[in-house]
């Protein structure tokens, strides 16, 4: 019966610690990655091995504890870089693809019957009118080839914002600057225009 008692504990303690790194696991490496790298072409293929990964490596290395152990904590290392990226924590310094892609988007938004004041983040191909959000996006497709949330050219417009709108709280600066009413057309090239003053500054230092 004792025996019967310590084989269900060790079975129940092995399905919690597997609950809860499948958990974390999840939460750091795979949202996260999800979040910082781009979208699109080969990317989406290295999302889907980081998710298998993610699955395999710790069920392969489960009865060599100090392979088990590394393993995990480089999972979770990675994630934590990957949080650290997409919370600002970590800054990666612009490019001159950054730069291209704040002109192109200002371009994007030449006029005013150009720009959605909406407060939408899902953006169409056809769109005749652009979202600040989804104008930086197409630039990046554009420019790029691809798109990623917290590349240097979006994080940098993030942080004017704040400065130009330092009393505003919304909740996504991006779409919450876009819709605000009392921003202006001239406020949103302003915002445009200060931000890739910012790259080039930082990329003749």
């Amino acid at each position: 019966m004792k025996a019967g008692g310590r084989r269900l504990s060790s079975l129940v303690d092995k399905i919690l610690y597997g609950l809860v790194l499948a958990g974390l696991l999840l939460l750091l490496p795979v949202l996260q990655s999800w979040e910082t790298l781009p979208e699109g072409g080969v990317w989406g293929v290295v999302k889907l091995a980081l998710l298998a990964l993610m699955v395999v490596a710790p069920i392969a290395t489960r009865r060599r504890l100090r392979l088990h152990l590394a393993v995990v904590l480089s999972l979770l290392l990675l994630g934590g870089v990957l949080f650290a990226l997409n919370q600002g924590l970590l800054r990666e310094p612009p490019s001159e693809r950054d730069a291209l892609i704040l002109r192109r988007a200002a371009v994007l938004l030449a006029s005013p019957e150009a720009w959605d004041r909406g407060e939408q983040r899902s953006c169409s191909e056809k769109a005749g009118r652009l979202t600040l959000y989804c104008a930086l996006r197409r630039a990046s497709l554009e420019e790029v080839g691809s798109f990623r949330h917290r590349r240097p050219a979006l994080q940098l417009v993030r942080i004017e914002i704040g400065h130009l709108r330092p009393q505003a709280s919304y909740e996504h600066r991006l779409s919450g600057f876009n819709s605000d009413p009392d921003v202006t057309f001239a406020d949103l090239h302003r915002l445009l225009a200060a931000s890739l003053a910012r790259v080039e500054a930082e990329l003749r230092e």
